[in-house]
């Protein structure tokens, strides 16, 4: 999301912070939308090899859902706390992040 981000990081700090933030809000929402698509796709198609494989592209969508809203929400609430919202989304990356890894390493061990 390279014209998102640099935006975000141009205009972060000054007066015209809330458009960046929106922008980047809204676009990490559609692509929330699109997780849930393509784990809706990967369901409907049986494209799982095992029950244990469709029962994580099911929690895949959910969180994915629940991205989609926590972005729209942020999106919104950007119009008045852009900075603020800024700090929040990174700190929902490094959630993502952390919560990654250890989906990672559950399937190692």
């Amino acid at each position: 999301m390279p014209f998102p981000t640099s935006l975000l990081g141009e205009y972060i700090l000054t007066d015209h912070a809330a458009p960046a933030v929106i922008l980047y809000e809204v676009t990490m929402a559609l692509q929330a939308l699109g997780w849930a698509l393509i784990t809706h796709a990967a369901l409907k198609d049986h494209l799982g090899k095992s029950e244990k494989a469709n029962l994580q592209i099911r929690k895949n969508g959910q969180y994915a859902f629940i991205a989609f809203g926590i972005y729209t929400f942020c999106g919104i609430i950007a119009i008045w706390f852009p900075l603020t919202i800024a700090i929040v989304t990174t700190l929902i990356w490094i959630f993502w992040l952390i919560h990654g890894i250890n989906i990672k390493n559950e399937e190692v061990t």
